[in-house]
This record gives C-alpha cells, sequence and structure tokens, in this order.
C-alpha cells in the first residue's frame, strides 16, 4: 500500500484532536453535574418540621389530626416517636422499610439500639455540647443485618400547653447515596489530571484537589480557607474576582483561555447550587494546561495554512468534494475556468451544479459512487459553460482520501484546463478540412520542388483521378513556362510569399490560365519546412473581365452622350464623384464646378418653395429601412447657373454599403421646364392647345396605339423637310436613324405600359434632304375611354444647343491654354530685372536714391512673380494638371523646418514665434513641396497683417487626422469676408494704403492643395482680435498582414 498523501495525515490529524477537546469538555460538564446533585439537595426533615409546626388557624381540629396523620404516613423520612426515656413508642411506615424492622425490634427500644455504641456515645457529646430543644447532626445507623446507612438525624423535644415535656420525635433522613455521590465526587477531584478546586462566596477556598495543589506547591492546609489573592497576582487576583462575581450573580457557568507564563490554561467557573432555592452557594473552578494542544493548534494551524497557500496556488482547479458531492473546497483556480467564484460553489453539490454538461455530471457520479479503492481512476473529460455561455473544457485526474479502513470519505479532483488545445484541435480540424474540400487547388511542395500533398480540387484542376498520380512528382510537370519555376522560388526565399499569373499543364497536355498563390511555411523555430501553394482556375475570369472591359466602354459612351445629366453624389464627402457632360446644358454647371458644390450650397440652388419636398426625398431616399434598390422620382426648381430656375426630374437611387449606411447616390437629373410649361398649357384648353401647337416653334404631333402618324403642326412639318400630306398615316419611326428607331420604340412602349411621360428625349431624325438634324422630344401618352390611344410628342431642333456646347468647351479650353502662355511670357523678362536691380541693390557705387528705387522695383517685380506663379497654379488646379510629389512624410521633422525657415520674418518684424509641435506625431502623405507652400503662405499672410503679439503654428493629433493651426493678434477678418476669403481673386480688405495688398489667388490656391490631400481648411476669426487658419490633414493608419495565417 501506497504512503497516504499530506492532506489526509492533516485531516486525520484535525479529526483526533477535535475528539480529544470533546472528551474534556464531557468530563467537565458531568463532574459539574455530580457536584449539583450534593449541594443542591435540601434538608426534607427541616421542612417537615416546620409543616409540621404551622398553626393551621383556618382548619378544625379533627382536620389538623388528618393532615397530620397523612404527612406523618407518607412522608419519605423516618418519624420516630420517643417517650421522655428515649424509649421508642410509634413510628411511621417508613421507618420499618429503611431499618429493615418489625414493631417486633422497634416498640419500647431504646433510640441508642439504633446505633452502635461508639457512635451513640459521638451523638450524646454533640447534644451536650448544643443547647434548645432541637438538635441536627450527621451519624451513622445500623439495620437489622447490621448495614451501615449514612443518616442525618434530628431530635426534637414534645411539649404540652403547659410546658411540660412529653418525649421526643426523632427524625432520620436517608444520605447513604449521597455520601457516596460526594465520595464519588471527592475522588474524582481529588485524582483528576486537571485542577479543580472549590470557592465560596468570598473567594475563600473550601476545596483542592492534588493537581491544583501541585500547581500552587502548596498542602492542603496551607490552602483551605484561604482567599484567592493569597496566591495570585493582584491583577489576576482581580479578574478572577469579576468573573467569580459574573457566575454568583447570574448562577450561569464561564469559560475563558489566557496565557501565563508561556503556558496556556483553560478555566471552567461552575456554579454550586441549591436544589431548594436555586442560589448559588460555592463555584467550582476548572484549570486545565492545554499549552500541548495550543501548540498542536498552531502547527495544525500553520501546516493548514501552507496547505491551502500551496492548494490556492496550485496552477490547475483543484476541488475536495466528498462521497455524497458536496464540495468542502475549492481554489481560485475555479473562476478562470469557469467564471465562478468559489463562495458561488463550496456547500454545493457538485452533481447539480448548473454550469456542468449532463455528459459531466455523468461521468462524476461514477467516481462518487464508488466506497473502496479499487483501481486507478482513469481521468476523463468534462465541459463546462461559463456566466457568458462560452464553452470550456477541462481533464479531471481524480484521487480518492481514504481512512484506516480503506474507506472513501472524499475525493481531490484536480481539473487541467485544455480548452485552448480543443479549440486549437478543431481549428485544425477545420484547417484540414478547409483545405481538403476547398474549391481552390491546393498542394504542399518541399523544398526541393516535390508534390507532397495535393487536394482534389487540385486534381480535378489538372484532369488526375488518384493522388499516387502526383504526390513525389516536380511541380515544374504540371507548369508551361517552366523558367519561371527559379524566379518564384527565389521570391519565396527572399519575401516568404509569390502571387501571380501562370500556365498549367493539365494530364492531356493541355493549358489553362491560373492565378498562383504562394506562401513559405516555417516550424516553430523559424526553420522552413515546405511551401503551401493556391490554384484558381482564371481562364473564364480573363474571358469575362475582357467582356466587362468592353461593356464598361459601351457603358462610358452612354454615359457621355446622353442627353440627361448622370450624377454620383458622395454622401459621406459631401461632393458630387461624377457629372455626366451634359450638366452644362441642364444646369449650366461644368463637372469641375460641380465637384466643389456642396451639399449645402446645392441645397441653396433649389427653389424655396420645393426645398421641404427636396430634403423629405433626400431623407427618403437615404433611409436604410425604406425598400433598398428602389428608384425615386421627383421634380422640383434649380436655379440654373444662367438661366434662372428650371424645373428638373430627378431620378435617382442610393447605394449603400456593408453595414446598410447609405454611402452615395446615383440618379439623372432631365430639365422638364420645356415639358412643364407644355402641359400647363395643354390644360387650359384644347383650342389653346391647337393654337400652341399650330404656332410653336418646337414640332408636335401624335400617333394612334400603333405609332402610325395622326397630326403634325407646321413646325415639325418644316424640320422634317416633307408635307403634312407625305408623312400622315406613316409611322413616325420611319425618318428617325436607324441608331434612334430601337431607341424609341423601347420608349413608345414604356409609354404605353406605363401610362406615363417621358420628356426630353434624344433622337436623331432624318430630314427629306438627307440631313441628320438631332432632336429632343418629350411624350405623353393619349387616352380614350381609359385605354391607350397613342402617343403625343413635342419635338426641338437641339442642333445649336450641341454647336454652342463644343463652342463653350472650346472656348473654356483656349482660355486655359491663354493663361499658361500669357504666365510664362510674363515671368520670361520678369527674371532678369530681379537679377539687375539684385546688383543695383549690392553695388557700392549706387547712391541711397538708385537703392531705394530699385528696391520699389524689386519688390513689385516679385510681387509680379508671385501673381505670374499664383496664375500658373490656378491654370493648372483648373484644368487639372497640376503635379503632386505624393510621399510620406514624418509631420515633426517637415514642421520644424518651415519653423527654421520662417523664423528670421518673424523676428524681424518683432513678433514673438510661439510653437506647439508634439515629440510624435502619425505620418502622412503629401507632397511636401505644396504643403510648405500653404504652410508659408498662411504665415506670411499673418506676418503681413500683425504688427504686434506673436504669430503661432500649433500642431495636435485627432482621432484620424493631424490638425495644423497658424495663429496671429493681427487685424482680424469679418464675418462677411470670412466666407470669401477662399474664392479665386478676392481680396479682404486692409485699409486705404493697401501697403498689405495680394493677388486675392493664395488662399483659393491653398484651399486646393489642401483639398488634394483629402483635408481641409478654414477660418476663425474676430476683427481687432487676430486669426486662426486651421489645416486638417489625414495621417497613415498602421497595416499588419500575416500570411502564414
Amino acid at each position: 500500500m501506497t504512503s497516504e498523501p499530506e492532506i489526509v495525515k492533516i485531516l486525520r490529524e484535525e479529526e483526533r484532536l477535535r475528539t480529544i477537546q470533546t472528551k474534556s469538555s464531557y468530563n467537565e460538564e458531568n463532574l459539574s453535574k455530580s457536584n449539583d446533585v450534593v449541594l443542591h439537595n435540601s434538608d426534607d426533615s427541616t421542612m417537615l418540621l416546620n409543616s409540621l409546626s404551622k398553626k393551621e388557624s383556618t382548619l378544625k381540629s379533627e382536620h389538623q389530626e388528618i393532615v397530620y396523620q397523612t404527612t406523618f404516613e407518607t412522608c419519605f423520612l423516618a418519624v420516630i416517636v420517643l417517650d421522655t426515656q428515649k424509649r421508642i413508642i410509634s413510628w411511621n411506615s417508613y421507618t420499618e422499610t429503611l431499618l429493615q424492622k418489625t414493631e417486633i425490634d422497634l416498640y419500647l427500644q431504646s433510640v441508642s439500639s439504633l446505633h452502635s455504641t461508639d457512635e451513640w456515645l459521638k451523638i450524646e457529646k454533640q447534644l451536650s455540647n448544643q443547647s434548645g430543644l432541637q438538635y441536627q447532626l450527621e451519624t451513622k445507623i445500623l439495620t437489622k443485618h447490621n448495614e451501615i446507612l449514612d443518616v442525618t438525624v434530628t431530635l426534637c423535644g414534645l411539649k404540652n400547653n403547659y410546658g411540660k415535656n412529653l418525649g421526643y420525635l426523632y427524625i432520620i433522613r436517608n444520605i447513604s447515596k449521597q455520601k457516596q455521590a460526594e465520595q464519588r465526587l471527592h475522588s474524582l477531584i481529588e485524582y483528576a489530571d486537571d485542577s479543580m478546586y472549590l470557592m465560596d462566596s468570598d473567594c475563600r477556598y473550601i476545596m483542592v484537589n492534588n493537581a491544583y495543589l501541585s500547581w500552587l506547591k502548596r498542602s492542603c492546609e496551607d490552602v483551605i480557607g484561604k482567599t484567592y489573592h493569597d496566591f495570585h497576582s493582584p491583577h489576576e487576583s482581580e479578574e478572577f474576582i469579576t468573573k467569580h462575581s459574573w457566575v454568583f450573580e447570574h448562577g450561569l457557568p464561564l469559560k475563558d483561555v489566557y496565557c501565563k507564563e508561556g503556558n496556556w490554561y483553560v478555566q471552567a467557573i461552575t456554579p454550586m447550587k441549591e436544589t431548594s432555592t436555586s442560589c448559588t452557594n460555592a463555584v467550582l473552578v476548572i484549570l486545565k494546561d492545554i499549552t500541548e494542544n495550543k501548540k498542536t493548534e498552531e502547527l495544525l494551524q500553520e501546516q493548514q495554512y501552507k496547505f491551502h497557500t500551496i492548494f490556492n496556488l496550485f496552477p490547475q482547479t483543484l476541488i475536495i468534494v466528498d462521497t455524497n458531492g458536496i464540495v468542502l473546497d475549492v481554489n481560485e483556480r475555479i473562476t478562470e475556468w469557469s467564471t465562478y467564484q468559489p463562495n458561488e460553489i463550496k456547500g454545493k453539490n457538485f452533481l447539480t451544479l448548473s454550469f456542468l454538461t449532463k455528459e459531466s455530471k455523468r461521468n462524476l457520479k461514477k467516481i462518487f459512487s464508488k466506497k473502496k479503492v479499487n483501481k486507478k481512476i482513469a481521468p476523463f473529460e468534462i465541459v463546462a459553460l461559463t456566466k457568458h455561455d462560452e464553452k470550456r473544457v477541462g481533464i479531471v485526474y481524480s484521487s480518492p482520501l481514504v481512512n484506516d479502513q480503506e474507506d472513501i470519505f472524499s475525493y481531490i479532483l484536480v481539473i487541467v484546463d485544455i480548452t485552448k488545445r480543443k479549440q486549437m484541435e478543431e481549428a485544425m480540424q477545420i484547417k484540414d478540412n478547409a483545405i481538403a474540400s476547398s474549391i481552390n487547388a491546393i498542394i504542399f511542395i518541399d523544398l526541393k520542388g516535390k508534390l507532397r500533398y495535393a487536394n482534389d480540387s487540385f486534381l480535378c484542376l489538372w484532369g488526375y483521378s488518384n493522388k499516387k498520380e502526383v504526390i513525389g512528382k516536380p511541380i515544374m510537370q504540371f507548369w508551361k513556362m517552366k523558367e519561371q519555376f527559379i524566379q518564384i522560388m527565389d521570391a519565396l526565399h527572399t519575401k516568404g510569399e509569390w502571387i501571380g499569373e501562370v500556365i498549367g499543364v493539365r494530364k492531356d497536355h493541355s493549358t489553362f490560365q491560373m492565378q498562383l498563390s504562394a506562401n513559405m511555411i516555417n516550424n516553430e523555430s523559424t526553420k522552413l519546412i515546405c511551401i503551401i501553394a493556391s490554384y484558381v482556375d482564371i481562364t473564364h475570369c480573363k474571358e469575362g473581365v475582357k467582356s466587362l472591359s468592353e461593356s464598361e466602354q459601351r457603358f462610358q459612351i452612354v454615359l457621355e452622350n446622353s442627353f440627361d445629366m448622370i450624377y454620383q453624389f458622395n454622401l459621406q464627402r459631401g461632393t458630387c464623384d461624377y457629372v455626366s457632360p451634359s450638366s452644362v446644358k441642364i444646369i449650366g454647371y461644368s463637372l469641375e464646378e460641380m465637384a466643389s458644390l456642396s451639399l449645402k450650397v446645392i441645397e441653396e440652388l433649389v427653389h424655396p418653395d420645393d426645398t421641404p419636398r427636396w430634403i423629405q426625398h433626400l431623407k427618403s431616399i437615404t433611409d436604410c429601412q425604406q425598400k433598398q434598390d428602389t428608384v425615386q422620382s421627383l421634380e422640383y426648381r434649380f436655379k440654373h447657373k444662367t438661366r434662372g430656375y428650371r424645373w428638373m426630374r430627378d431620378t435617382c437611387i442610393a447605394i449603400f454599403d456593408d453595414k446598410n449606411e447609405p454611402v452615395s447616390i446615383v440618379g439623372t437629373l432631365e430639365d422638364i421646364t420645356e415639358r412643364k410649361n407644355v402641359l400647363e398649357e395643354l390644360m387650359k384648353s384644347e383650342e389653346k392647345y391647337r393654337i400652341l401647337a399650330e404656332t410653336s416653334a418646337d414640332g408636335v404631333f401624335t400617333t394612334d396605339s400603333l405609332g402610325r402618324l395622326t397630326y403634325v403642326n407646321p413646325s415639325f412639318e418644316k424640320l422634317c423637310g416633307r408635307r403634312k400630306s407625305q408623312i400622315l398615316a406613316t409611322p413616325f419611326r420611319k425618318y428617325l436613324l436607324e441608331d434612334s428607331v430601337y431607341f424609341f420604340q423601347q420608349i413608345f412602349i414604356d409609354v404605353r405600359e406605363k401610362n406615363d411621360k417621358i420628356e426630353n428625349v434624344e433622337l436623331e431624325l432624318v430630314a427629306g434632304d438627307g440631313d441628320i438634324i438631332p432632336i429632343e422630344t418629350n411624350i405623353a401618352p393619349l387616352t380614350k375611354q381609359a385605354e391607350f390611344g397613342g402617343i403625343v410628342c413635342t419635338v426641338r431642333d437641339i442642333t445649336q444647343r450641341r454647336e454652342i456646347e463644343d463652342e463653350l468647351k472650346k472656348n473654356e479650353r483656349l482660355k486655359t491654354e491663354f493663361m499658361n502662355i500669357a504666365a510664362h511670357e510674363l515671368r520670361s523678362p520678369v527674371t532678369p530685372i530681379k537679377g539687375y536691380l539684385d546688383l543695383i541693390l549690392h553695388d557700392s557705387e549706387s547712391s541711397e536714391k538708385i537703392k531705394n528705387w530699385a528696391k520699389i522695383s524689386l519688390r513689385n517685380a516679385e510681387r509680379l512673380l508671385r501673381l505670374v506663379n499664383d496664375i500658373l497654379d490656378v491654370a493648372r488646379l483648373d484644368s487639372d494638371t497640376m503635379r503632386f510629389d505624393m510621399e510620406k512624410i514624418d509631420p515633426v521633422e517637415f514642421l520644424k523646418e518651415i519653423v527654421e525657415d520662417m523664423r528670421p520674418s518673424v523676428i524681424n518684424k518683432k513678433l514673438e514665434f510661439r510653437v506647439n509641435i508634439p515629440t510624435s506625431l502619425p505620418h502622412i502623405i503629401g507632397d511636401k513641396n505644396r504643403l510648405s507652400q500653404v504652410l508659408k503662405n498662411l504665415i506670411n499672410n499673418s506676418l503681413k497683417f500683425t504688427d504686434c503679439g506673436f504669430i503661432g503654428l500649433d500642431v495636435e493629433k485627432k482621432n484620424n487626422h493631424i490638425r495644423i493651426s497658424v495663429v496671429d493678434t493681427g487685424i482680424g477678418i469679418s464675418k462677411d469676408e470670412l466666407k470669401k476669403i477662399f474664392t479665386k481673386f478676392y481680396q479682404a480688405y486692409t485699409g486705404e494704403d493697401r501697403n498689405n495688398e495680394g493677388t486675392g489667388l493664395g488662399l483659393f490656391i491653398s484651399k486646393e492643395i489642401v483639398k488634394k490631400h483629402n483635408g481641409t481648411i478654414w477660418a476663425e476669426s474676430e476683427v481687432g482680435k487676430g486669426s486662426k487658419f486651421i489645416i486638417r490633414l489625414p495621417y497613415v493608419y498602421k497595416m499588419i498582414v500575416d500570411f502564414k495565417t
């Protein structure tokens, strides 16, 4: 049999000590009960005499005689009546029982015959020493068989009313059992191992045992009758007397533990009470030396503390459970494993805990059902659910704890958390299954280039039926361009990955295009072990890309040639991402102008009466609760750039992202002003309509349900180049260009099916002389008795409009070219002028007057050069030809360079330069020279308008951007001018002298440069208190990609 575990030994020692302590308490209790028996018995004979002496004044004499006779016969005392010579003349029945004698043995016998000779002599001697008529003493008496009984006798004289002596009353009470109990108690106290002593109410020793005398190192004669303080210190005496008085006062036992001279004692003070009065007349003190028990207890506590420390610090979850499944103890690791606190589990049945699964409870129940140790319990798994419904898995190692009879009284369970291992195993299994079942062809290649694993998709893609056909073969066997293998292997060894396109060779020698993604795989020590490669057949994808490219080209042609304005508005940036060229015709604004218009500006262009409907339309189209992919239309008045308010039909749809948030709106804007006007006129009356049709400059015609012309106005005849008689009853499509026929047919069908008008349809009409005329038509259905009866259509010649549009584009292009040429031509002569003026300024022979003139000329030449540069920048920005060399910039170093460049200018003007740049900022992407141009322009502007105070450069990091502020204490800018300072050629008022005048282009250029960096710039100012220009630039987020996972 193996040695017991340390925990079993500790538990067994605790049980033994508890047993010893229980026995000791039991002995003390029995001793206390015995003392109560001895001290609480009352004197029955005295009670009898008192009852007989009472005068029953309320009873008649015959009744008194009956009472006395009944008391005499039923009393459990031997009552004997003696004559004057002390001879027995009468007795009660208990006398014969006690003395075991009959009438013959008692009548007229001297009372002395009841005692031995020596005992009677003692009685007479005691009686002679006492005075009075009543005597009481302890003695011994002989029964008929000479058995000696311990008794108390009471002798009382009897006299008549005249005082004549009639005899005596001799009362005997048997105290043999009491004496025996006192002897046993005395022996118990005398020879007890613990110190015991009896004390009266004055703290005097009545009785002491040998153990206490040995402890005091005194004899019995030295102690009896002495007080407690005669043998103890004043402090000990004061404490004891307080406890002694409390026991006498309350009549309750008192127990305490104290230490004296390095030894520990337990002191029990027990009251001794009289049975008749229940009053305490003495106390029994038991003093027990528990020093060894205390040491054992301290040692046990220390061992228990060590055990619990080890128990709680054990790296795994430990649980001690009895055979019924009740949790006796559990360490703190249970919280890490199950999220439940130890106090939530202690004292509860482990088999009924809610977080364990049914299967786990069944496995645990099998263990607890065993009463004997038969064989080692095999470890098993259990599953628990945390408070957050997370699954935790553990392996249970159980060890039974047995007693001396090898009965199991508890179990210790060790739970090893294997949740992460299980998750890793499941993840590995999922990865294995994913690789095996992947639709991509996945293989593993060793470092020599031979194939070691291939999934089913690889076999299917290459046309093999068995893995044995490919395993162990060089990977080059499956590629057409074998020289590519060396390049790929080099890239894998240097970069760890390679992605690209290769050509595969199937088993039947056919080829196909595929995309290869390969990665190196390392072991735990970062040593290369193999290569994983994934193949995707991109043959169909290539064909699809080609087809998509062709489709995109066709779509682009449609967009570019659409009569309606097609747009895409970015809701996140609040600007237009795309506007078709027809925007100039529809609303008068070009793509560049529309890109600069915010949503707020566009809202202001909507007619005030239509603004609420337009806002509601915008909310409706971007509401994620609405059905997505729903096209909505709205007609409203929009302010044309040059033509005032125009009626527009806005047909659009919202685009949502993966988070169901609206990101943009795509739609078409159609100018329906003319159609609106026509419809209003048509609603007046049929006559007015006919007059309008006849006199309209636009062509008007109607058709029947088959599309045959039923009416044409003179304008249409003129436009078509044919007479009315030639074209009536013929299909309208007959006079359209072939490309427009299908388009018109589709529109005709839509009008018939939807019974709704279609406006601004651009078609190409073939005139009678063969000329192709671009026309814009508005088509509406004609109904007859609620049925489709044809269409009414207005036709407008838009040849001139198209020519004007082309001319506008050409003029815009010429303007840009002119500005570029003019700026270059102006800059060429300025450069040598500056050079000569600079020579005059530094020429020692030049007079001060000439130098002043040269200085003024140089300043104006530089101003002219700045103007030329600004004009060039504006031209480049307008034509979107300004070059930006984007790179990653460290803002701290970049801004410090700006500060060093501008510091001399600030100091020369005797201003304070306050700079606040953090030591670390995230990098930004931008053109260093252009951003430097913006910041120096802002600082120079501050220098122009600040005569005292300071110039400040403050930088701070925000959520996703850095914020750069240029602050000054200059003259400030009014609120009205703040709205205009970033517009082209605008100059804020600087005073009558205009010493600080500029080109009015600097802030416009700065705004455009910042916008190109996906940033924003704005100004805050108050007149007389200075200005603050703020630039916000996004910074670069770090991205880490782990190709191994």
